[in-house]
């Protein structure tokens, strides 16, 4: 006799459903939301946080050799949102020409470029060794400056 022919056919269950979830689960999305919100607003804070250096950075784009003398300008608004509540602008030449270098990881500026940046910020427009060649060379190492400063001094 065959005992197969005596099994009877198996009756599945019907298939779980995937909703509504068990309450566990509400729990644990809403803690990822959390989490997710607060990972955003801490983002959003550093990204507005940062805006001074993105502005900074697109008007080192637009210098030319007729507003050359906005090269400094922006150098020394940088220094003074990165580095509020000290003394930093009050320097004198070599005192100011030392931190710009001292607040990087490798020093950007030779003596040259802290000349050039010198007589752009005090000097008279027709009395500047200023070519447009310097004046690109000085624009990048003055971007990679301000990307690259730190704000512990």
């Amino acid at each position: 006799m065959d005992d197969m022919s005596q099994l009877s056919k198996l009756i599945l269950p019907d298939p779980v459903a995937w909703w509504p979830l068990a309450p566990g689960c509400y729990v644990i999305l809403l803690a990822l939301l959390i989490v997710l919100g607060v990972f955003g607003r801490i983002k959003w804070q550093h990204w507005q946080q940062k805006r001074y250096l993105r502005e900074a950075l697109a008007e080192l784009d637009v210098i030319l050799l007729s507003n050359a003398s906005r090269l400094p300008q922006i150098i020394r608004e940088v220094v003074s949102v990165s580095f509020n509540g000290t003394d930093v602008l009050s320097y004198d030449r070599e005192t100011w020409q030392h931190f710009l270098n001292s607040v990087t990881q490798l020093p950007i500026f030779n003596a040259t470029d802290l000349h050039l940046i010198w007589q752009l910020s005090y000097q008279n427009p027709l009395d500047w060794d200023l070519t447009q060649d310097s004046l690109t060379e000085l624009q990048q190492k003055c971007k990679v400056w301000v990307q690259e400063h730190r704000n512990e001094y």
